[in-house]
């Protein structure tokens, strides 16, 4: 009895224990996330639109999260927050079509992505679900190589996020989380140069994915 006894004590002091129906959602937290994504990104050469690689990279993630809520109408959490990630989004050897494949080969690697978004939720109880919306940075790797070049690129870029998922109250401390991202980083555009001239080409990256996330609220 008496080790019953210490052990709820521990847990009531270090304020862990399970919440009941009701909880407080505004303040800061920060958590650990991972999932799985996939991509839809095509090179295109402008003056041979017919040759394009089908970039599909895909895989697992992992990363952080941090954000706050504030509650600003009864049963409304409105909040901020950023997360980054790295990880396997990746597709392997691709071959180019034009539109049969050719003896040319690509491949892509997102080698990490991070958004700053705005969330919105309803209050019930333990339960949050919300919408998001906001800002997505990737750093994209790409390339194409046959048996006489190799050309690599290595872009930054800037666009839109947009999800949907739900936080739920493990504790009064501990928040599991559920979500659904898709993100669109627009298209790119190149100039590969060589004597006499320079051959502009394009790629474009939009990926989708689903993650689950485990935060401490502060």
């Amino acid at each position: 009895m008496k080790y019953s006894a210490a052990i709820t004590l521990v847990l009531l002091s270090t304020n862990l224990v399970i919440a009941d129906d009701t909880f407080v959602w505004s303040g800061a937290y920060a958590g650990l996330q991972a999932g799985y994504g996939s991509g839809s990104s095509t090179y295109i050469v402008d003056i041979f639109p017919n040759l394009f690689i089908p970039y599909e990279p895909k895989g697992f993630f992992g990363g952080a999260y941090a954000g706050y809520n504030v509650e600003v109408k009864p049963g409304w959490i409105a909040g901020v927050e950023a997360d980054l990630s790295a990880g396997g989004l990746e597709s392997g050897r691709t071959t180019v079509l034009n539109p049969r494949p050719t003896h040319e080969f690509g491949h892509a690697d997102i080698v990490w992505q991070g958004a700053l978004r705005a969330r919105l939720g309803y209050d019930a109880g333990r339960v949050l679900p919300f919408a998001t919306a906001g800002l997505a940075l990737a750093t994209y790797q790409h390339s194409v190589e046959n048996e006489y070049i190799y050309d690599g690129f290595n872009r930054t870029t800037l666009g839109w996020t947009i999800g949907a998922g739900f936080d739920y109250a493990l504790t009064n401390r501990l928040i599991a989380r559920a979500e659904y991202r898709f993100s669109d980083y627009g298209t790119d555009h190149y100039d590969r140069k060589f004597v006499g001239g320079a051959l502009s080409h394009e790629v474009d990256l939009a990926t989708q994915d689903v993650r689950i996330g485990l935060a401490y609220k502060f």
